[in-house]
């Protein structure tokens, strides 16, 4: 259920992305969002005893990757600098799907 929001959260971020005069804040909460929910999956398959602790821990560390990406963009849209910035969320939404990948056995 958690992959699948994170899913959604990552279509989300595709469309908020193509629209360049959008709220560009958009696409970045959307993409946090779903690093969020994956990780929250991975950690529930791990208390579910599902997947092991290697696959948590290497979680975790494409969590910290995207949570860098994430500051890089915010830094990037404050300096008026969408292209990088956008390249910083597509670089999250693919950080989710190594994640969401994570969460099975």
């Amino acid at each position: 259920m958690k992959a699948l929001i994170a899913l959604a959260a990552l279509a989300l971020a595709g469309c908020a992305s193509t629209s360049a005069n959008l709220d560009e804040g958009k696409a970045l909460s959307a993409a946090q969002d779903a690093v969020a929910a994956a990780a929250q999956a991975v950690h529930q398959a791990y208390a579910a005893g599902t997947i092991s602790k290697a696959q948590v821990q290497k979680a975790d560390v494409i969590v910290d990757q995207a949570d860098t990406l994430s500051i890089a963009a915010r830094a990037a849209y404050a300096a008026g600098d969408a292209t990088t910035a956008t390249g910083d969320v597509a670089q999250i939404t693919t950080l989710v799907a190594e994640i969401v990948v994570l969460e099975k056995p």
